[in-house]
């Protein structure tokens, strides 16, 4: 004989439940820009802390963001990590151009030195 499974879904509650919003973000027919920041912080601060206030600074022209590489070591300092990230930026209108790019990395890093105390690992 063969094993028997026997499966009972209450698709009327499954189906009765919340409904949230679907929220999507239309695809850009113009190419992005992937920018590496790598930050030292200290071992308190989140990687998930600096991902928020990096895509905070980068607002809407932050198409995707991840965190690539953590990195202990003796030449960072006692109590501290680099967090390196790497931000896909792009926009729905335009190909961002290089000033604009400049100008999005130069506020991504001034925003996450001042929140939560990090430096741009050279």
């Amino acid at each position: 004989t063969a094993p028997v499974a026997w499966l009972h879904v209450d698709l009327g509650a499954l189906l009765a439940g919340p409904r949230r919003a679907r929220i999507y973000r239309p695809v850009s027919r113009f190419p992005s820009a992937d920018i590496d920041l790598a930050f030292v912080v200290e071992e308190a601060a989140t990687a998930a802390s600096v991902a928020d206030v990096l895509r905070g600074a980068g607002g809407e022209a932050v198409e995707d963001l991840w965190l690539f590489d953590m990195f202990r070591g003796p030449q960072l300092g006692e109590g501290r990590r680099s967090l390196a990230f790497r931000l896909r930026f792009s926009a729905l209108d335009h190909t961002l151009a290089e000033d604009e790019l400049t100008a999005l990395r130069a506020r991504c890093i001034e925003a996450v030195e001042s929140a939560v105390g990090a430096r741009l690992r050279g």
